[in-house]
Protein backbone atom coordinates (compact mmCIF):
# COMPACT_ATOMS: atom_id res chain seq x y z
CA UNK A 1 0.00 0.00 0.00
CA UNK A 2 1.46 3.12 -0.86
CA UNK A 3 2.21 6.04 1.53
CA UNK A 4 -0.20 9.11 0.62
CA UNK A 5 2.33 11.79 -0.39
CA UNK A 6 0.63 14.87 -1.07
CA UNK A 7 3.51 16.68 -2.35
CA UNK A 8 6.96 16.60 -4.37
CA UNK A 9 8.68 18.44 -0.67
CA UNK A 10 6.52 15.67 1.15
CA UNK A 11 7.71 12.81 -1.47
CA UNK A 12 11.33 14.49 -1.19
CA UNK A 13 11.44 15.06 2.54
CA UNK A 14 11.53 11.05 2.87
CA UNK A 15 13.56 10.21 0.14
CA UNK A 16 17.11 9.10 1.78
CA UNK A 17 19.93 11.03 0.14
CA UNK A 18 22.64 8.39 -1.52
CA UNK A 19 24.63 8.05 2.10
CA UNK A 20 21.73 7.33 3.99
CA UNK A 21 20.44 3.43 4.45
CA UNK A 22 17.14 2.78 3.23
CA UNK A 23 14.86 -0.18 3.62
CA UNK A 24 13.50 -1.65 0.14
CA UNK A 25 10.51 -1.31 1.27
CA UNK A 26 10.94 2.52 1.95
CA UNK A 27 12.22 2.82 -1.61
CA UNK A 28 9.01 0.71 -3.30
CA UNK A 29 6.90 3.25 -1.16
CA UNK A 30 8.52 6.34 -2.53
CA UNK A 31 8.45 4.48 -6.15
CA UNK A 32 4.98 3.96 -5.90
CA UNK A 33 4.26 7.53 -3.90
CA UNK A 34 5.61 9.12 -6.95
CA UNK A 35 3.55 7.52 -9.82
CA UNK A 36 0.18 8.26 -7.33
CA UNK A 37 1.64 11.95 -8.14
CA UNK A 38 2.34 11.28 -12.07
CA UNK A 39 -0.76 9.91 -12.62
CA UNK A 40 -2.84 12.90 -10.97
CA UNK A 41 -0.43 14.98 -13.30
CA UNK A 42 1.13 16.97 -10.84
CA UNK A 43 3.15 20.10 -12.59
CA UNK A 44 6.52 19.05 -10.68
CA UNK A 45 6.39 15.47 -12.34
CA UNK A 46 10.40 15.78 -13.41
CA UNK A 47 11.51 16.25 -10.25
CA UNK A 48 8.60 12.97 -8.79
CA UNK A 49 10.05 10.90 -11.98
CA UNK A 50 14.04 11.86 -10.78
CA UNK A 51 13.25 11.24 -7.11
CA UNK A 52 11.38 7.34 -8.60
CA UNK A 53 14.34 6.68 -10.64
CA UNK A 54 17.19 7.48 -7.74
CA UNK A 55 14.97 4.92 -5.28
CA UNK A 56 14.69 2.23 -8.34
CA UNK A 57 18.75 2.62 -8.62
CA UNK A 58 19.15 2.01 -4.91
CA UNK A 59 17.29 -1.25 -5.09
CA UNK A 60 19.44 -2.30 -8.38
CA UNK A 61 17.10 -1.56 -10.76
CA UNK A 62 18.75 -0.24 -13.46
CA UNK A 63 16.24 -0.59 -16.10
CA UNK A 64 13.64 1.00 -14.02
CA UNK A 65 15.86 3.69 -13.07
CA UNK A 66 16.70 4.50 -16.26
CA UNK A 67 12.97 4.65 -17.63
CA UNK A 68 11.91 6.81 -14.74
CA UNK A 69 15.02 9.31 -15.52
CA UNK A 70 14.20 9.48 -19.45
CA UNK A 71 10.22 10.13 -18.53
CA UNK A 72 11.74 12.74 -16.18
CA UNK A 73 13.72 14.19 -18.94
CA UNK A 74 11.38 13.94 -21.67
CA UNK A 75 9.37 16.84 -19.31
CA UNK A 76 13.01 19.18 -19.86
CA UNK A 77 12.00 22.54 -20.79
CA UNK A 78 13.90 24.75 -23.49
CA UNK A 79 16.38 26.72 -20.62
CA UNK A 80 17.68 23.34 -19.12
CA UNK A 81 16.81 24.82 -15.32
CA UNK A 82 18.39 23.15 -12.34
CA UNK A 83 16.04 20.02 -11.83
CA UNK A 84 16.73 18.46 -15.72
CA UNK A 85 20.15 18.90 -14.98
CA UNK A 86 19.76 16.83 -12.03
CA UNK A 87 17.98 14.25 -14.00
CA UNK A 88 20.64 13.86 -16.50
CA UNK A 89 23.42 13.69 -14.65
CA UNK A 90 21.34 10.87 -12.48
CA UNK A 91 20.59 9.27 -15.81
CA UNK A 92 24.29 9.30 -16.68
CA UNK A 93 25.04 7.83 -13.83
CA UNK A 94 22.32 4.73 -14.01
CA UNK A 95 23.77 4.29 -17.43
CA UNK A 96 28.01 4.20 -16.36
CA UNK A 97 26.44 1.66 -13.78
CA UNK A 98 24.57 -0.09 -16.55
CA UNK A 99 27.70 -0.60 -18.55
CA UNK A 100 27.14 1.79 -21.23
CA UNK A 101 29.45 4.98 -20.18
CA UNK A 102 29.39 6.50 -24.07
CA UNK A 103 25.79 6.83 -23.79
CA UNK A 104 26.11 8.66 -20.37
CA UNK A 105 29.26 10.50 -21.81
CA UNK A 106 26.47 11.97 -23.90
CA UNK A 107 23.96 12.89 -21.67
CA UNK A 108 26.50 14.90 -18.98
CA UNK A 109 27.44 16.87 -22.36
CA UNK A 110 24.59 18.09 -23.02
CA UNK A 111 24.00 19.96 -20.21
CA UNK A 112 27.90 20.96 -19.08
CA UNK A 113 28.52 23.56 -21.45
CA UNK A 114 25.61 25.36 -20.09
CA UNK A 115 26.63 24.99 -16.14
CA UNK A 116 28.74 27.99 -14.63
CA UNK A 117 31.87 26.80 -12.63
CA UNK A 118 30.21 28.37 -9.49
CA UNK A 119 26.81 26.40 -9.98
CA UNK A 120 26.44 23.46 -6.91
CA UNK A 121 25.73 21.09 -9.71
CA UNK A 122 29.00 21.20 -10.74
CA UNK A 123 31.05 19.09 -9.24
CA UNK A 124 28.78 16.13 -9.16
CA UNK A 125 27.96 16.18 -13.09
CA UNK A 126 32.09 16.60 -13.50
CA UNK A 127 32.36 13.76 -11.32
CA UNK A 128 29.96 11.86 -13.77
CA UNK A 129 31.81 12.94 -16.45
CA UNK A 130 35.12 11.88 -15.26
CA UNK A 131 33.67 8.40 -13.80
CA UNK A 132 31.98 8.21 -18.13
CA UNK A 133 35.62 8.68 -19.80
CA UNK A 134 36.94 6.32 -17.32
CA UNK A 135 34.84 3.57 -18.16
CA UNK A 136 35.34 4.87 -22.22
CA UNK A 137 38.85 4.25 -21.79
CA UNK A 138 39.62 8.17 -21.48
CA UNK A 139 42.14 7.56 -18.65
CA UNK A 140 43.87 10.60 -19.62
CA UNK A 141 40.75 12.62 -20.14
CA UNK A 142 39.54 11.46 -17.29
CA UNK A 143 42.52 12.63 -14.65
CA UNK A 144 42.26 15.89 -16.13
CA UNK A 145 38.89 15.87 -15.75
CA UNK A 146 39.12 14.72 -12.00
CA UNK A 147 41.17 17.65 -10.98
CA UNK A 148 38.52 20.18 -12.26
CA UNK A 149 35.80 18.21 -10.01
CA UNK A 150 38.28 18.09 -7.19
CA UNK A 151 39.02 22.40 -6.95
CA UNK A 152 34.92 23.00 -7.56
CA UNK A 153 34.01 20.61 -5.17
CA UNK A 154 33.25 21.54 -1.26
CA UNK A 155 33.90 18.96 0.76
CA UNK A 156 32.11 20.21 4.19
CA UNK A 157 28.89 19.43 1.66
CA UNK A 158 28.58 15.99 2.49
CA UNK A 159 26.88 15.56 -1.38
CA UNK A 160 30.23 16.51 -2.71
CA UNK A 161 32.38 14.50 -0.68
CA UNK A 162 30.31 11.51 -0.89
CA UNK A 163 30.21 11.63 -4.56
CA UNK A 164 33.84 12.28 -5.45
CA UNK A 165 34.45 9.15 -2.76
CA UNK A 166 32.75 7.19 -5.58
CA UNK A 167 34.50 8.76 -8.06
CA UNK A 168 38.06 8.41 -6.49
CA UNK A 169 37.13 4.33 -6.00
CA UNK A 170 36.17 3.94 -9.54
CA UNK A 171 39.52 5.14 -10.48
CA UNK A 172 41.18 3.09 -8.28
CA UNK A 173 42.02 5.50 -5.86
CA UNK A 174 41.09 3.56 -2.90
CA UNK A 175 42.67 5.15 -0.16
CA UNK A 176 41.13 9.25 -0.97
CA UNK A 177 37.97 7.47 -1.38
CA UNK A 178 38.51 5.82 2.26
CA UNK A 179 38.97 8.98 3.82
CA UNK A 180 36.07 10.73 2.04
CA UNK A 181 34.25 8.32 3.25
CA UNK A 182 35.33 8.03 6.87
CA UNK A 183 34.81 11.90 6.78
CA UNK A 184 30.39 11.41 5.15
CA UNK A 185 30.04 8.71 7.81
CA UNK A 186 31.45 11.44 10.89
CA UNK A 187 29.07 14.06 9.24
CA UNK A 188 26.53 11.81 9.97
CA UNK A 189 27.28 10.30 13.25
CA UNK A 190 27.16 13.87 14.17
CA UNK A 191 24.01 15.22 13.29
CA UNK A 192 22.74 11.87 15.01
CA UNK A 193 24.80 11.72 18.02
CA UNK A 194 26.34 14.86 18.34
CA UNK A 195 27.12 13.97 22.12
CA UNK A 196 28.95 10.51 21.21
CA UNK A 197 31.06 11.85 17.77
CA UNK A 198 32.97 15.58 18.12
CA UNK A 199 35.77 17.05 16.24
CA UNK A 200 38.16 14.67 14.35
CA UNK A 201 38.69 11.88 11.53
CA UNK A 202 38.39 8.50 11.92
CA UNK A 203 41.45 5.58 12.41
CA UNK A 204 41.49 2.87 10.65
CA UNK A 205 39.42 1.00 13.85
CA UNK A 206 36.77 3.18 13.74
CA UNK A 207 36.19 3.07 9.90
CA UNK A 208 36.06 -0.52 10.08
CA UNK A 209 33.74 -0.52 12.99
CA UNK A 210 31.07 2.27 11.44
CA UNK A 211 30.85 1.57 7.51
CA UNK A 212 28.02 -0.55 8.02
CA UNK A 213 25.89 2.92 9.00
CA UNK A 214 26.55 4.07 5.07
CA UNK A 215 25.28 2.54 2.01
CA UNK A 216 28.47 1.26 0.46
CA UNK A 217 28.46 0.14 -3.28
CA UNK A 218 30.97 -2.87 -3.81
CA UNK A 219 33.43 -0.59 -4.80
CA UNK A 220 33.66 1.82 -1.97
CA UNK A 221 33.35 -1.44 0.02
CA UNK A 222 36.66 -2.45 -1.63
CA UNK A 223 37.92 0.77 -1.13
CA UNK A 224 37.62 0.87 2.88
CA UNK A 225 38.66 -2.96 2.90
CA UNK A 226 41.81 -1.88 1.49
CA UNK A 227 42.09 1.80 3.44
CA UNK A 228 42.00 -0.51 6.69
CA UNK A 229 44.07 -2.91 5.80
CA UNK A 230 47.19 -0.47 5.05
CA UNK A 231 46.54 1.65 8.02
CA UNK A 232 46.79 -1.06 9.99
CA UNK A 233 49.71 -2.33 8.58
CA UNK A 234 51.44 1.03 8.94
CA UNK A 235 50.57 1.11 12.88
CA UNK A 236 51.45 -2.92 12.81
CA UNK A 237 54.75 -1.90 11.04
CA UNK A 238 55.93 0.83 13.80
CA UNK A 239 54.13 3.57 11.88
CA UNK A 240 52.70 4.43 15.38
CA UNK A 241 49.35 5.41 14.19
CA UNK A 242 45.97 3.95 11.93
CA UNK A 243 44.62 7.87 12.16
CA UNK A 244 43.64 8.51 8.50
CA UNK A 245 44.45 12.28 8.96
CA UNK A 246 48.42 11.42 9.90
CA UNK A 247 48.66 8.97 6.94
CA UNK A 248 47.69 12.06 4.97
CA UNK A 249 44.38 10.81 3.36
CA UNK A 250 42.36 13.36 4.35
CA UNK A 251 41.02 15.39 1.14
CA UNK A 252 41.13 15.68 -2.33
Amino acid sequence: MALKVATLKALQERAPAMWQPAAAERLRELIASGQQLVDAYDPHTPQILNVMGMSAFRLGELAEAERYLRLGVAFEPADCSAPDLWLRNNLAFALIEAGRPAEAMAEVMKVAALIDEHHPVNPILTCTLVDALWESGHRADAVVALREAVASADLNRTADAWRLAATYARLGEHLRAAALVGRVIAAVRLEMMPAEWGVGLPDADWLAAHQGEVPLTPVLARSIAFAVQVARAHRAAGGGSSRLAELGWIGP
